[in-house]
């Protein structure tokens, strides 16, 4: 004989495939929530400047200052340079260490460009003098 109540019973039989489904869709969206909430990885910024550079000896020293700005996975890096005196050009370190120069910058101007890793991040961004 069916019982309807108590332990075995058939309700209690049926309600637990739902309860075990329900704790599966409870379990997936807050795994898709926690997911989302995940901090982003922080953005690469910073300044190249002229002061205190080291300069070629037989090179005019440049006066500038550069703003960089990339965000994750740090391929692309976005630039801008106010040059006011000398030649100067940036360029970036990849990870495989392949070196990607940007154009020639002459004294007088606001540059703004982008330089490109390709398919791997940035190491390192640095700048030289140009006679």
């Amino acid at each position: 004989m069916v019982r309807f109540t108590g332990p075995g019973s058939l309700s209690e039989r049926a309600a637990k495939p739902f309860i075990a489904i329900a704790l599966t869709i409870v379990a997936l969206f807050a795994g898709a929530s926690v997911a989302t909430a995940a901090p982003a990885a922080e953005p690469l910024t910073g300044t190249l400047s002229s002061a205190g550079s080291h300069t070629a000896p037989d090179a005019v020293p440049p006066v500038f200052n550069c703003n960089y700005y990339s965000r994750a996975p740090f391929h692309d890096v976005a630039i801008s340079c106010a040059v006011r005196a000398g030649v100067m050009r940036v360029y970036l370190v990849c990870s495989n260490n392949a070196q990607v120069y940007g154009p020639v910058m002459y004294a007088g101007n606001i540059y703004r460009f982008v330089l490109s890793c390709p398919g791997v991040p940035v190491r390192t961004i640095n700048w030289q003098s140009l006679s």
